[in-house]
This record gives C-alpha cells, structure tokens and sequence, in this order.
C-alpha cells in the first residue's frame, strides 16, 4: 500500500508480512503525547550509523522535573559473568594526529543556591566482592585532564597560601597523609604531613 498523502490509522492494528512487516523510507514521527514501545521477546533495536557528523542518537528532556533521561534496568539472576548494564567502546586507528577520544563524558553544570551537583556516582553492593570503581588501565587524574602517574591529583579550587589542598588521604584531616602547595606554586611549610593514625 503506498498512500500519495497522510495515512491516518485509527484503532488497534497489527501489520504482518514475514520478517520485514513494515519498512519506513522517509522521516517518521510519532506525534506528541504517544508512546512508542516494543513488545517483550527477543526483538533487538539496532541502528548502523552511517554519518560522518552529528549525532546517532539524541534524547532531550528539558522540561524533565523527575525521573531520569535514559533509564536501563536488570533484575536478571540468570547473568553470565561479563554480563554490562552498559557497554561503551571507541576504538579504530584515528585518521587525524593529535586528537582526544572519550568513551563517557558527564558535565554537570546545573546553577542553583545550595544544590549539589554530581557528575559521576558509583556503588556496588550485595556480592562477596563489591568495587565502586575499576580502572584497568591508563593513567587518572583528579583536577587534571594530563594525568603523569598512575594517580595525579591536582586541585587549585580557591587555594590560599600555606593551605593544604591539593589532596587529602585519611580518615580526617588531622589523621591522613596531606599534601599541598601554596598559592604561587612554591612548597608551602610541612607541605607533606604524616601524622599519628596515618594510612
């Protein structure tokens, strides 16, 4: 059936025809206030983008007052080890020299007087071994997008001379290892503490 104008389907239909039981070739919209679902079964929603700019997939919810922009759950207990709630991979031999590739960017930069702000929140619970975090490899920094060692803090959030503010290791602040820098960028006094109770 090939309509020359607008095809208005009013009431429940099902269209069938094999494996192929409706192909769209044009703009397709689904118009406001309806959902679009599929069914339960083993039917896999898949696209092979083929653009060269842009963006493959793109969900806007700005008037959005609850709830979540893109929600993924599993309450499966028939998981194969390896099994993902997400699976984010970039790879291929870069065309261009000199470029950054990131496989998950979170910014937050909602404004609001006492709000807090969240980019990325990790727990695990209920196994025998829980990890909040894995980096498996390549270097992390904190206050850095050049990270030079395993681990590179750098924090110059509103530091004041003879503060120690670069990092803080420990139970509190009096009992940890301190590391820190003065304003300016020279050593401050006592720079690296290790006190009673340390780690």
């Amino acid at each position: 059936y090939t309509p020359s104008g607008n095809f208005t389907q009013s009431g429940a239909s099902t269209l069938t025809s094999g494996t192929g039981a409706v192909s769209l070739n044009g703009p397709t919209t689904v118009a406001a206030n309806q959902n679009f679902t599929m069914a339960s079964g083993t039917g896999v929603s898949s696209q092979t983008y083929t653009g060269t700019t842009g963006t493959a997939s793109s969900i806007t919810a700005n008037s959005l007052t609850s709830g979540s922009m893109l929600s993924l759950s599993s309450t499966s207990t028939a998981a194969a080890a390896g099994n993902k709630g997400l699976d984010v991979a970039v790879s291929g031999a870069n065309a261009a020299a000199s470029i950054t590739r990131t496989g998950i960017s979170s910014v937050v930069t909602a404004t609001g007087t006492t709000n807090t702000n969240v980019a990325g929140y990790f727990s695990a619970s209920g196994a025998t071994n829980n990890y909040g975090l894995i980096v498996n490899g390549g270097y992390v920094g904190i206050g850095t997008t050049a990270p030079t060692q395993a681990l590179s803090v750098v924090n110059d959030f509103g530091a004041t001379a003879g503060s120690y503010d670069l990092a803080t290791v420990g139970r509190n602040a009096t009992n940890g290892i301190r590391i820190g820098y003065q304003a300016n960028g020279t050593v401050a006094t006592n720079a690296f503490v290790r006190t009673t109770n340390s780690l």
